[in-house]
């Protein structure tokens, strides 16, 4: 299971910062906020690089209103990429109640890809609109969505699309995997406090469809009135790890 530090994943990924007062934007090459509140247009949003959108240190980011009725999100790199990262207190909302389709495709060719990543001192991220479709793939390691909170603040993504669909994969031989060893594509994870929430339908087709542990929530169609497909495993190696010590590992609803 992969972890994180400030120097392999926040410092990684501030590129091109600009600080200021709230301000539009249309995007054509990676869009950060650091203590700024942007008004973003991300209807077709193409990186080579390691982040599409990412939020720090209390900026925001916004992607709402007419110009995002379809949001469209592609990065691909030959190192980590993490193509939606809210981190130490920034927060992402993409879409609203009139957006209609958020795709999210994240391609890594020479080490690990994500979708959607909450990590650190809060730093929510949430989606609004009527189908939200993630596509990732990496060369050592694949998630579609990760919240981590590693301090006492929980990182959070809820969903409130009315149909989510993820798709994970690897490059990783699923047969060269230890018995019992987690796959490393994996749909949703949530670790160290964190929650994770999706409303209405869900699809997730990864080998490993949830990881989760250190108290941390993963909340599927509370309202129950959706249609949950989990095509993968729920990991259960931290889970039996954790029995063994008399730990509660997670929760997870459905």
């Amino acid at each position: 299971m992969k972890m994180f530090t400030r120097g392999n994943l926040t410092t990684a990924v501030l590129l091109a910062l600009t600080v200021g007062m709230s301000q539009p934007v249309f995007a054509s090459k990676p869009i950060q906020a650091v203590n700024v509140t942007k008004e973003v247009d991300l209807s077709d949003v193409s990186v080579v690089g390691s982040s599409t959108v990412g939020a720090y240190n209390a900026g925001k980011i916004i992607a709402t209103g007419s110009k995002n009725q379809n949001i469209n999100l592609t990065d691909t790199f030959d190192k980590d990429v993490y193509n939606v990262l809210a981190a130490d207190g920034g927060s992402i909302q993409l879409g609203d109640a009139d957006t209609n389709s958020i795709t999210i495709t994240s391609t890594s060719t020479g080490g690990s890809a994500y979708g959607i990543m909450s990590y650190r001192g809060g730093s929510p991220v949430t989606v609004n609109g009527d189908t939200l479709t993630i596509n990732v793939h990496g060369k050592k390691w694949a998630a579609g969505m990760q919240a981590q909170s590693n301090s006492e603040t929980p990182a959070t993504i809820d969903i409130n699309t009315k149909n989510t669909i993820i798709n994970a994969s690897t490059d990783v031989d699923a047969s060269t995997l230890k018995d019992g060893a987690e796959n490393p594509a994996i749909g949703l994870i949530s670790y160290s406090g964190s929650r994770v929430t999706i409303h209405n339908n869900l699809t997730v087709n990864a080998p490993t469809a949830i990881s989760t542990r250190g108290g941390s929530t993963v909340t599927i169609n509370p309202e129950g009135t959706g249609t949950v497909k989990l095509n993968g495993d729920i990991s259960s190696t931290m889970i039996k790890i954790l029995q063994k010590r008399a730990l509660t590992p997670m929760s997870i609803s459905i």
